[in-house]
């Protein structure tokens, strides 16, 4: 069996996704920092939950400043109302 090929190129795909994340992260393009005890908080946090039915919830998730109301059914997700921001898009699917 010639399992060193497919080894190799296993190897090269994830040298060459540490490179870029390096990279990203040098060149301060993207940030990968971890919520701090001592910062405001968690930059995504669930305030609560209702379940409707077996498929359908409604979820209420601060995430930075806002507080955005997302009902979940089994084609996906909404969000239903956007609260804290004036740009919102609520009825929004995605």
């Amino acid at each position: 069996m010639d399992i060193v090929q497919p080894v190799a190129s296993i190897a090269v795909v994830f040298l060459l996704m540490a490179g870029t994340f390096w990279l990203l992260k040098r060149s301060r393009m993207v940030s990968f920092r971890a919520a701090t005890p001592g910062a405001k908080g968690p930059l995504m946090q669930r305030v609560g939950r209702l379940q409707l039915t077996p498929q359908h919830t409604l979820h209420l998730v601060r995430l930075g400043g806002r507080t955005l109301l997302v009902g979940t059914h089994a084609a996906g997700l909404t969000v239903v109302q956007a609260i804290g921001d004036s740009d919102s898009a609520a009825g929004s699917s995605l």
